[in-house]
């Protein structure tokens, strides 16, 4: 209890017990409510049958934005046969195919930027109609409580309570969710393209790409982990410049005016070594991200030569063209127009796609991760939402239920 008669530091001093009692409880009561997050179900709970179409054709849209980055890989590799000779149907003329080729990538072009913007809109569009309602209804709970509930919560903290939960149920149901749909589309189909140009060379890089999957992951937990930090941080300085300026007479009694200006310093020194952390772990995941692409590449060039030599080194055999005997293999042009060899089952542009698109395959698979922790973040501040509305008041002048006074 506080006293009822005191002065000068006394009262201070008793004060910053209470705050500080009062913020160990909030603590406690931020912490339980971390380990409780509500179903995906429960997260949509306010989504209309307009929204769920909604969500639906910009999940499709999204889907449509993650195969157009295989699609393309498809249509490089037809570009890179034709211009290095390798074009396995050797009829064609080369020019009309590049045309073509150039012609069906505007196409694919303009494809990806609708389906993209579609997609964008939607999931902003229904994402925001449902903040809103949610904001709706906590707003209307926290009006709606009775006055010991006041008494055990802090009326000051409301307010950014409600921006951030709302804030980080906004960022799941949004662009997030447009995020998870075109990157594991993406991932997926980029690496169904790999294993069908060579499937073999697939498996051998694929080895590598938990690299490239735990370097984008670290790096965007470390990110996270700095900004939480370093938001505590920025906050506790902010508390200790609001506990000066409202207990400045006793600070002044005190002359604590320089040990306050050392507090609030310390604060942001802690801000600024968190920064500085960050910056460290953040540059070496990016190293090892890059790194592991050099890696991947290098492995995978290895390979592919190993295995483009050994294809000509089996094909290799006398042939007579034009009344000519000489050695030749599958890679000879004039040989493989007079049906003496066979034309090479691997190409150069076989082998720069299925590298290609097993490194976009990773790293778009690894950046579904930091998405999903943004959506449980959603799904965790959704809880302590939904714990408000369904909280018993027993004086609620919102229901039309029980007596009423006179």
């Amino acid at each position: 209890l506080l006293p009822l008669r005191c002065t000068g530091t006394l009262c201070h001093c008793a004060g910053h017990a209470h705050s500080m009692r009062q913020a160990t409880r909030h603590e406690d009561t931020e912490r339980a409510q971390k380990c409780k997050a509500v179903s995906l179900r429960q997260l949509f709970r306010f989504a209309s049958v307009a929204d769920w179409l909604t969500i639906f054709i910009a999940a499709l849209g999204a889907g449509s934005v993650g195969v157009a980055q295989g699609v393309f890989l498809s249509f490089l590799a037809r570009m890179l046969d034709t211009i290095g000779g390798e074009f396995k149907d050797r009829t064609e003329n080369a020019a009309e195919t590049l045309r073509g080729i150039a012609v069906r990538m505007i196409l694919l072009a303009a494809a990806t930027f609708t389906c993209a913007w579609i997609a964008e809109t939607g999931f902003k569009f229904s994402g925001q109609r449902q903040t809103a309602r949610w904001l709706k209804e906590y707003v209307k709970a926290i009006v709606a409580q009775d006055i010991g509930w006041y008494d055990t919560n802090n009326p000051a903290e409301l307010s950014s309570q409600v921006a951030e939960r709302t804030q980080h149920i906004e960022e799941g149901i949004t662009s997030r969710l447009f995020g998870v749909c075109r990157s594991l589309v993406q991932g997926l189909s980029c690496m169904a393209i790999a294993l069908w140009y060579s499937w073999d060379m697939a498996l051998v890089v694929l080895a590598l790409s938990p690299i490239v999957m735990l370097a984008t992951r670290f790096t965007a937990k470390a990110n996270k982990e700095a900004a939480g930090d370093m938001a505590m941080a920025y906050a506790e300085a902010g508390a200790t410049a609001s506990e000066t300026l409202g207990s400045l007479r006793t600070v002044l009694s005190l002359t604590a005016e320089q040990l306050q200006v050392d507090k609030y310093s310390g604060r942001l020194q802690a801000a600024r070594m968190v920064d500085v952390r960050r910056s460290y772990r953040v540059g070496f995941f990016n190293g090892v991200l890059f790194a592991s692409g050099n890696l991947m590449a290098g492995v995978g060039f290895i390979y592919g030569a190993m295995k483009i030599a050994r294809e000509l080194e089996h094909t290799t055999q006398e042939v007579t063209v034009d009344g000519r005997t000489y050695q030749s293999n599958c890679a000879d042009w004039e040989a493989v127009r007079s049906g003496a060899v066979e034309v090479c089952k691997v190409s150069g542009g076989d082998i720069l796609i299925t590298l290609l698109a097993t490194q976009f395959g990773a790293q778009a698979l690894g950046l579904v991760e930091p998405a999903m922790m943004t959506i449980t973040r959603a799904r965790v501040a959704a809880h302590a939402v939904l714990e408000m509305l369904q909280r018993a008041r027993p004086i609620d002048a919102f229901s039309e239920i029980g007596e009423r006074p006179a």
